[in-house]
C-alpha cells in the first residue's frame, strides 16, 4: 500500500506523519507517541514513532517502515483512503468480441493505408508483434489492479477511454462519503517525460500532458481541469491530499534536444510543477522506470523523484496550513 522508510522526502511522508498525529488522539494505545512535525522528511523521530505505533498495535515485526500493515489500522481509524487510478482498457477491449485474426486484419489495413508499398507479410508480422505486446500489457494491468486491491487500496478501474476524467471525479466522490477522505491519489499508467498515461486504447491513449492540463487539446476526454476540479478546490480530496504520478520517467528529460535552445525538448520536472500549481496539490513523479504494483504488495517510487508544491511552498508549510 505504502512503503516509506528513513531517508524518504515526500509529501506522502508528511501525510503519514499527519496520520500518526491524528491517531494519537483517536486510540489510547497510541497516546504515548510523540507529536511529529509533518515536514515530509522520514527522519529519526518518524522512524521511532512508526516502530512505537506498530508495537502499540501489536504489529510484528515492529520495524521502522511505514507499510501496509501500519497503514490499514491507522487509515481505518482516521477514515483515510488511498485511491489508485488503474488503466484496464486493453484488458477489456483487446479483443472484445473480435478474434486475433480480426485485430491483425485491422492493423494490416491501417498500416497499408499509411504505406501502400508495405508488403502484407511484413504488415502481418508487425501487427502480430503489436498484439503480443498488448496481451502482455493487459496481463500486467490486471495483475497491478489485483495487487492494489490486495494492498488495501480503493482503485478506480478504467475499462474504456470515454469520459475518463469524469469517471475519476465520480470515483473520488464515491470514496469520499460517510466521513471518509481521499488523502492520496495515484496515477499508475504508462509514462514518458512530461506525460502520464491515464487510459490506454488500441489506437491511442488519454494522457496528462502540459496541453491537456491547460485545456489546449481538442479531445474532450482530456478536459481534465473541467472534469476533476476548478482551481484545485472542487476536486473530491481532503484539503491536504497529495498526488503521485507513477508512470515511467515522467519527471525526467527527453533524449531529443531542442537545438535552437540547447535543452531537452521535454523537461518532465516543468510538467510536474505546472500540474501541482493547476491542481493546487503537491505532486510527485519519478525520473526513472517505475514498477509500482508489479513486484510487491508495498508501493513506492523507484529511484529519484521530483516534487512540486503549489506556489513553490514547502511540504512543512503545506501541511501546517491545512
Amino acid at each position: 500500500m505504502l512503503y516509506l522508510k528513513r531517508g524518504d522526502r515526500l509529501p506522502s511522508v508528511g501525510m503519514a506523519q499527519k496520520l500518526l498525529n491524528t491517531c494519537r488522539e483517536l486510540d489510547p494505545r497510541l497516546a504515548g507517541l510523540p507529536e511529529l512535525l509533518a515536514d515530509g522528511i522520514f527522519g529519526q523521530n518518524t522512524q521511532r514513532a512508526v516502530s512505537s505505533a506498530k508495537s502499540a498495535l501489536g504489529i510484528t515485526p515492529a520495524n521502522p517502515v511505514f507499510d501496509r500493515f501500519l497503514w490499514r489500522p491507522l487509515a481505518d481509524m482516521a477514515k483515510w483512503r488511498i485511491v489508485d487510478v488503474c488503466d484496464r482498457v486493453l484488458e477489456f477491449q483487446l479483443f472484445n468480441g473480435k478474434t486475433r485474426a480480426d485485430r491483425v486484419r485491422e492493423l494490416v489495413q491501417k498500416q497499408q493505408a499509411e504505406d501502400p508499398n508495405l508488403p502484407t507479410w511484413r504488415a502481418e508480422l508487425i501487427a502480430n508483434r503489436k498484439i503480443n505486446n498488448w496481451i502482455k500489457d493487459a496481463y500486467i494491468c490486471r495483475l497491478q489492479y489485483n495487487r492494489f486491491v490486495a494492498m488495501g487500496s480503493n482503485p478506480i478501474s478504467l475499462k474504456s477511454k470515454e469520459q475518463v476524467y469524469d469517471k475519476i471525479r465520480r470515483g473520488l466522490a464515491e470514496r469520499s462519503r460517510d466521513g471518509w477522505q481521499v488523502v492520496l491519489l495515484r496515477f499508475t499508467g504508462h509514462g514518458s517525460p512530461g506525460s502520464q498515461g491515464v487510459a490506454g486504447s488500441l489506437f491511442g491513449m488519454v494522457e496528462l500532458t502540459r496541453d491537456a492540463v491547460l485545456m489546449q487539446e481538442d479531445d474532450s476526454d482530456k478536459d481534465f481541469i473541467d472534469a476533476i476540479m476548478i482551481g484545485g478546490m472542487a476536486m473530491p480530496m481532503c484539503p491536504f491530499g497529495v498526488i503521485e504520478l507513477h508512470g515511467c520517467r515522467i519527471a525526467g528529460r527527453s533524449k531529443a534536444r531542442d537545438r535552437r535552445r540547447n535543452r531537452p525538448k521535454v523537461d518532465g520536472s516543468a510538467f510536474v510543477t505546472l500540474f501541482a500549481n493547476e491542481m493546487a496539490r503537491p505532486v510527485t513523479a519519478g525520473t526513472q522506470t517505475q514498477y509500482i504494483g508489479n513486484a510487491a504488495l508495498d508501493a513506492s517510487f523507484d529511484g529519484p523523484t521530483v516534487t512540486a508544491i503549489p506556489g513553490g511552498s514547502t511540504i512543512e508549510k503545506w501541511f501546517a496550513s491545512r
